[in-house]
């Protein structure tokens, strides 16, 4: 039997996750690499910086560092590059010209209907392997690089969200639950009913616009979770294997994680979402910041081998 027709429509009724972080948290991550860089590999800024000067949405960018100079420019220039693809999606102000709804996430199924789907669907991973490659050829165009950059930095931090590696599949999800979006909680007794990924994605949003959550967020993040805390485990293999394992890590947290508790009380029901446990509130904190310390580090590593001496 061609499965191909089937597996064809299916991946169409599995509609995207929405964001990973969202945009303010995505800047979190990117001044939590700037910050790394800083301290690590100051000497690779120059260089990231020319690459940053020769991007072809360069205006966007220097509307979001208008006034700023030295580090503060460059700083805020990471956090907005970070943020940049999901910026740039149709509907957005833009026409997709660099959108690539499909590269923001790599999902596989964590109930026991992933005995019946045992597919993946999103191509995070090789669009990590794409761009890298881009990013890392100094003979590639300066633009095409600067894109690359981006993408590269929102792919990194989106995959550590566990709700872009994990999904739920049931005879309640029959076309899962589209990464959470369709699964309703709330965040405190008698709050507004929020799908279980937005929960995940803005646990970290402060009032006062985009640059309040990283000027809230990135310092306090990584010293709670330094790098030795945050990653462990010393990177091992190429970037590509890296990633991979970084998905792994995802998969496990929405496995062990984010699909436990609230998730199991859950409803598509938006009116009868019930409230999530001090528990559940409490580990997903806990969780959220680990990753976004975790994105933050593995975004610098990964600009840093890319632009290692052969």
């Amino acid at each position: 039997m061609n499965l191909r027709p089937f597996l064809a429509a299916a991946l169409l009724l599995i509609a995207a996750p929405a964001l990973a972080w969202s945009q303010p948290g995505h800047m979190t991550t990117g001044a939590i690499a700037f910050d790394t860089l800083v301290r690590e590999h100051p000497e690779l800024l120059p260089q990231i910086e020319a690459i940053i000067a020769a991007h072809p949405d360069k205006a966007r960018l220097d509307a979001a560092t208008a006034g700023l100079t030295g580090s503060a420019r460059s700083r805020t220039q990471f956090e907005w590059l970070a943020r940049w693809p999901d910026d740039i999606r149709v509907g957005e102000g833009t026409d997709g010209k660099w959108d690539h709804p499909d590269w923001h996430y790599e999902l596989r199924v964590v109930s026991p209907a992933k005995a019946i789907w045992p597919w993946r669907n999103g191509n995070a991973g090789d669009a990590f392997a794409l761009n890298y490659a881009v990013f890392s050829d100094p003979k590639a165009a300066p633009a095409d690089r600067a894109v690359a950059l981006g993408w590269l930095m929102h792919i990194v931090g989106d995959i550590q969200q566990p709700l872009h590696a994990g999904h739920w599949m049931s005879w309640q999800y029959k076309m899962t639950d589209r990464a959470g979006q369709l699964a309703h909680v709330r965040r405190t007794p008698g709050g507004k009913p929020i799908d279980l990924h937005a929960y995940w994605d803005d646990m970290f949003d402060m009032p006062g616009g985009p640059e309040a959550t990283p000027s809230a967020w990135a310092v306090p993040v990584a010293t709670r979770w330094p790098r030795a805390l945050a990653i462990p485990a010393a990177p091992t293999g190429t970037p590509q294997q890296q990633f991979s394992a970084w998905l792994d890590e995802s998969y496990a947290l929405a496995r062990d994680v984010a699909y436990t508790d609230a998730f199991l009380h859950a409803t598509p029901v938006a009116l009868n979402a019930p409230a999530v446990s001090d528990a559940y509130r409490a580990k997903s904190m806990l969780v959220a910041q680990q990753r976004l310390a975790a994105g933050g580090y593995r975004i610098a590593d990964t600009l840093t081998m890319a632009l290692a001496k052969p």
